[in-house]
């Protein structure tokens, strides 16, 4: 199971997605293409995922996850 966060409300590049995640803390992180395809709320966001083209010139939202934790 997966939390998805908000997505951004600006568009940044592959390296400042990666960023922005990190700086959230606790487990945020960009979702997996099968992730970013396979959920209705994250699909069609232009958000980035890992693996997505990171050719410099583009920018996209970030629609942050993470893993839920069994407890």
């Amino acid at each position: 199971m997966i939390e998805i966060g908000e997505k951004s409300e600006l568009t940044i590049s592959y390296a400042d997605a990666v960023f922005y995640c990190f700086c959230l803390g606790d487990g945020w992180r960009l979702p997996t293409q099968e992730e970013y395809y396979g959920n209705k709320y994250i699909n069609g966001s232009f958000s980035w995922y890992v693996g997505r083209d990171t050719a410099s010139y583009n920018k996209w939202y970030v629609t942050p996850l993470r893993d839920l934790k069994d407890d």
